[in-house]
């Protein structure tokens, strides 16, 4: 049998002359005609058509079902970060990234506790929590106001 098929069926003889036997999905004298159209279905969020039992489908993403893969199928993150982080999903389990100057399994511990007074700000130093005072204030809390003779000399140096 020498009757070329493309490649999509199989050369047979009947009645002394040669004839192609087409695959399935596959027609024409040479097998070269597409009897089923290509999968068409439009699928979202990296879905892919697949064709089964003659009917086009989406075979979705694990993370997506419905008809078009436009369902999510893993629950939203729902974790409480306070505000202060964002709420991830991790190997199946949700968990807070902190924003930096908070810590904690909900993000709901600042890094720095230390009270400071007029307009002092609570740093952390060698991990150690202490006040960075405005000039016209001293003391470890920033509580003490600054002389106007220290003020003065610093002025002019």
């Amino acid at each position: 049998c020498t009757k070329d098929c493309y490649h999509h069926g199989t050369c047979v003889r009947e009645n002394n002359k040669m004839k192609c036997k087409c695959h399935p999905d596959w027609s024409g004298d040479q097998c070269g005609e597409v009897t089923v159209p290509p999968c068409t279905k439009h699928c979202y969020h990296g879905g892919t058509c697949v064709r089964e039992n003659k009917k086009m489908k989406c075979k979705c993403h694990p993370d997506w079902s419905g008809d078009q893969c436009g369902e999510v199928t893993v629950p939203p993150c729902t974790k409480h970060c306070y505000h202060h982080g964002t709420c991830v999903r991790e190997n199946n389990k949700m968990k807070c990234i902190c924003h930096p100057d908070w810590s904690g399994d909900q993000c709901q511990v600042p890094f720095c506790t230390k009270q400071c007074y007029h307009h002092g700000t609570c740093v952390r130093e060698n991990n150690k929590m202490k006040c960075k005072c405005h000039p016209q204030w001293l003391g470890d809390q920033c509580q003490g106001k600054r002389s106007r003779t220290y003020l003065w000399i610093q002025l002019l140096c």
